[in-house]
């Protein structure tokens, strides 16, 4: 019986040389694009025992679980001056500190809104008001020079006109929670002008252990205005450590600090900043997105006051931003993500039929999302072409009205307040759909700026010219507008 063959084809022989090959390339590009290993990040909020350093222990737990190595850290002395020379991978400070000299530091995201707590003991409270005048000759504890918390403390008390009427003392708060460990009243300050995230652990402690009450701070746009006003007379504005373009209006929450009694027993107005997480541009990207994965998809997001959201992330950034965030970003709203795109390309045996039928599914939402997406641009720019109308009017007109520039900039706050609500609910395609929004409403914001900046050179001129103080001639051209509330503030002695 004659043995039978089992040499295979010459073109079966080809075919299996063919798949193995392809087998080894997908194996080789599979192995080059495998991220590098991660090597420990370090996060710092400053000193220890803050709630800046509970976040911090926050975001390292959540790295953790997400299997990147991170340690949160504390350290004394400049945190960003440490970050810049990589002492530390991550740090959150914050806005409203003009940062100038970091070069190796990138903006990652913005994170809650720190609140300025103004902390009064019980006997005093009553007597502060509203106008802080209370606290003339009082001893007034504020965190010390270079921290945001300290310039923006005594930005209030030169707001309220105190620089020499309070006795500033520059306080830490690791010095401030000693004293409250010794037990000692008589140690402890009158007033507390503290930054922190709410709730403040040292807040709670002043509240509980020590009789402080939670005070009011209701005029943070004043304080806003008149700051660069006195920035730009003294031509300071570009040199100044406080940034109080980042100042913002905010409130807290009431009950956060006691139930029976409420502490506050109403929501409390107060001056707010933007809490920043930077870092230095040696943090690998895909870290950062591990990290914002992790900030925004967990339950961290959350137990920020207001709540985080990835339309945070579509801010103007102070600083450079980092390569991951910016990846972050350029993901979009697809229909599929990239990670989904990869699993479609590694998985074998998609028929012929389901992928012609996805394609003309995804054309035709494509095609549905792209007809709302310009029927939204063009009611937006609609809008703004109103405003930028009536902006000209007013440039042409005899004379420029401080209430009616104030009136336009509130409606261009609202148009990017919905812009961004609108990216925050899903209801635009990507993060260029919301900067095609937004570059126009900034832009009409930048030209009411400089109107206003140009009203005010001219008062300045005029009373130089007529050699009065500048006061008065503010006050006559505030009261030629009209309404007295409409924002027009004496440059020197506020509006309270």
């Amino acid at each position: 019986m004659a043995q039978r063959s089992l040499a295979l084809p010459r073109s079966a022989w080809l075919a299996l040389a063919a798949g193995a090959l392809g087998v080894a390339i997908a194996g080789a590009l599979l192995w080059a694009r495998r991220p590098p290993p991660l090597t420990p990040i370090r996060i710092t909020a400053g000193p220890a025992d803050t709630s800046r350093a509970l976040i911090a222990r926050g975001l390292a737990g959540r790295l953790r679980a997400a299997g990147v190595p991170a340690d949160a850290i504390a350290v004394d002395g400049d945190e960003l001056a440490q970050l810049e020379r990589r002492e530390v991978d991550l740090a959150l400070v914050s806005s409203v500190l003009r940062r100038t000299t970091q070069r190796h530091v990138q903006e990652v995201a913005p994170l809650q809104l720190e609140a300025l707590h103004l902390l009064v003991r019980s006997e005093r409270a009553d007597a502060v008001g509203p106008t802080l005048a209370g606290l003339r000759g009082r001893r007034v504890a504020v965190e010390p020079e270079g921290t945001a918390g300290g310039a923006l403390a005594r930005a209030v008390l030169a707001f309220a006109g105190l620089e020499d009427g309070a006795v500033v003392e520059p306080l830490a708060i690791g010095e401030l929670e000693r004293k409250l460990d010794a037990g000692a009243p008589t140690a402890l300050p009158d007033a507390v002008l503290l930054l922190a995230t709410v709730p403040s652990r040292i807040a709670l402690r002043l509240i509980q252990q020590a009789d402080y009450r939670l005070l009011p701070l209701p005029f943070a746009e004043a304080l806003r205005l008149r700051t660069i006003l006195t920035q730009v007379e003294q031509g300071s504005l570009q040199t100044s450590e406080l940034d109080v373009g980042d100042v913002v209006a905010m409130e807290i929450p009431a009950f956060v600090y006691g139930t029976d009694p409420p502490v506050p027993a109403v929501p409390l107005p107060t001056l707010g900043a933007r809490l920043l997480l930077l870092g230095h541009e040696h943090v690998p990207p895909h870290a950062v997105e591990l990290l914002l994965d992790t900030v925004y998809g967990s339950r961290f997001a959350r137990l920020a006051h207001p709540p985080l959201a990835p339309g945070d992330l579509a801010y103007r950034p102070r600083q450079r931003r980092h390569p991951g965030t910016a990846a972050f970003l350029a993901r979009g709203e697809p229909l599929l993500s990239a990670g989904d795109v990869d699993k479609l390309n590694n998985t074998l045996g998609v028929a012929g039929a389901l992928a012609g039928s996805g394609l003309f599914l995804w054309q035709a939402l494509r095609q549905a999302r792209s007809a709302r997406r310009a029927r939204l641009v063009a009611e937006h720019m609609l809008r703004v072409a109103g405003i930028e109308q009536r902006l000209v009017e007013l440039e042409l007109g005899s004379e420029l009205a401080l209430d009616d520039l104030s009136a336009l900039q509130r409606e261009l706050l609202e148009l990017k307040r919905e812009a961004l609500g609108r990216f925050a609910r899903g209801e635009l395609d990507d993060h260029r759909t919301l900067a095609e929004l937004l570059a126009p409403v900034d832009g009409a914001r930048d030209h009411v700026a400089a109107l206003l900046l140009h009203v005010r050179e001219q008062v300045a001129e005029r009373a130089a010219a007529e050699g009065r103080p500048v006061a008065a001639v503010w006050n006559e051209q505030a009261a030629g507008d009209g309404d007295s509330d409409s924002g027009a503030r004496d440059p020197e002695r506020g509006g309270h």
